[in-house]
């Protein structure tokens, strides 16, 4: 097959960081994974999350945003939520004949923060307590991120409940890195409340379709409940 080397830099006149081989019509699987300036109580876990990528052609599957994709949130779970991922970079390893791709991966992991503060701002449907009572990250500890997020999905659906069906909530981090700490300000727009209108069935058979309309339980003028879809279904 045909080679090309491809070169990655960070922008215009910056150095190299990372050299790609691609290879038309060869089959250079994924055999190995190396990682660089990694904490080694980690190598073991970042080993597992990418063991599915191993045997993956790596012009196709082995690529820096799918790295990224599997790697960060491991990090962001442990605090460390401005971990940097570079592009990787490749080696033959192997019979010359039927090489196989050795993949190194330079992790910048950064600071570890704990959370601190959370305050929202423009919320008037719901109190700060209500809407910090679904974050039960704790205060003082390594931040898990996902579970941080869960949270704030649980208020997100709050709004939904009361007929806020375009509420949105900006997620505003202030790193302090001396502390090691990580402040969150919450910021809600909630919009408009939708209320029930009519509620009717079509497509069905007359009788199904007036027994539906019968169970349904939200009345006209009510707040529109975005969960109890789910619920009546």
């Amino acid at each position: 097959g045909h080679g090309q080397m491809r070169l990655h830099s960070a922008g215009i006149g910056q150095p190299v960081d990372a050299v790609s081989l691609f290879v038309d019509g060869v089959n250079l699987p994924v055999t190995e994974f190396e990682f660089t300036n990694v904490n080694p109580a980690y190598v073991q876990q970042l080993q597992e999350i990418l063991k599915p990528l191993l045997g993956s052609n790596f012009e196709r599957g082995v690529t820096g945003e799918s790295i990224v994709f599997r790697l960060k949130p491991l990090y962001q779970d442990i605090g460390m939520l401005k971990v940097l991922v570079d592009p990787p970079s490749t080696s033959l390893i192997g019979d010359p004949k039927s090489p196989s791709v050795k993949v190194t991966v330079n992790v910048r992991e950064g600071l570890q923060y704990a959370l601190g503060e959370v305050v929202w701002s423009g919320n008037t449907v719901f109190s700060q307590n209500e809407l910090l009572k679904p974050i039960t990250n704790p205060r003082g500890k390594a931040l898990r991120y996902s579970s941080f997020v869960v949270g704030i999905r649980k208020a997100a659906d709050g709004y939904g409940n009361k007929g806020y069906l375009e509420a949105k909530i900006g997620i505003t981090p202030t790193y302090n890195d001396e502390a090691r700490t990580v402040n969150y300000e919450l910021n809600v727009t909630e919009g408009r409340q939708f209320k029930m209108a009519r509620f009717t069935v079509a497509g069905l058979d007359p009788k199904t379709c007036e027994e539906l309309e019968k169970r349904w339980k939200l009345k006209v003028g009510e707040p529109y409940d975005s969960s109890y879809e789910r619920l009546f279904l």
